[in-house]
């Protein structure tokens, strides 16, 4: 085949290497075009916000919005604070101390009533009647009082079965501390009709001695 025959057949076919060029220099003229319009926009964005903040800066320096203090002035107000709690807490600390001094005499006297123990009693039962002996049994704790009241004075023997002797003279009465070992304690009254007798303040049935004038005791103790 002939080339220039085939050649000049299909040129209008054959794309021209200048169209090509043509088309890459049309690209990248938009390439910049869009790129200058982002800048554009960009620095427009920044300088509309900068308009923005001088317009609120303005506003808020006309009304006192953006009010600065300087740094002395807070620790100013800081002691001012400081002193206020200061001056608070003692006022504090003296109601509490009063409230103290309220609760004392309260707990003085759950102390007192604590304190102050139950008196000891004794539980005292009539036996029987030996000739002129009349025998009680007691119970009592370890503190036992014996007390003796007479009208006029007679003579009275009082002992236990330690040989503990409280008492061996004439006497018109008092009250004894009987040992707290002791389990039995005997008692003689030469005129038992002018005498009462008692245990941690119980009184004994004496109706068991009738006209009887000189009657000797037997008191069996149990402590409890």
């Amino acid at each position: 085949m002939d080339a220039e025959q085939t050649l000049e057949r299909f040129e209008d076919e054959i794309p021209a290497a200048a169209s090509g060029s043509q088309k890459r220099i049309q690209k990248s003229n938009q390439d910049f075009q869009y790129l200058k319009k982002v800048l554009l926009g960009f620095i427009t964005m920044i300088v509309v916000l900068f308009a923005v903040w001088l317009v609120l800066l303005q506003i808020g320096s006309q009304g006192d919005i953006f009010e600065t203090k300087r740094v002395y002035e807070s620790a100013e107000e800081v002691t001012d604070t400081v002193e206020e709690d200061e001056e608070a807490a003692p006022e504090e600390e003296e109601a509490a101390e009063g409230e103290t001094e309220t609760a004392e005499p309260a707990e003085t006297t759950e102390e007192a009533a604590a304190e102050k123990e139950p008196e000891p009693t004794a539980e005292v039962s009539f036996v029987n009647r030996e000739g002129n002996t009349l025998i009680y049994n007691v119970t009592a704790p370890e503190e036992l009082t014996l007390e003796l009241t007479g009208d006029e004075s007679s003579w009275v023997s009082l002992t236990d079965d330690l040989e503990n002797s409280y008492l061996y003279e004439e006497s018109d009465g008092g009250a004894f501390d009987i040992d707290p070992k002791a389990t039995v304690v005997n008692l003689a009254l030469g005129n038992s009709t002018s005498f009462d007798i008692s245990l941690n303040g119980t009184g004994i049935d004496n109706s068991q001695r009738g006209d009887t004038v000189t009657v000797y005791y037997q008191f069996n103790i149990t402590r409890e």
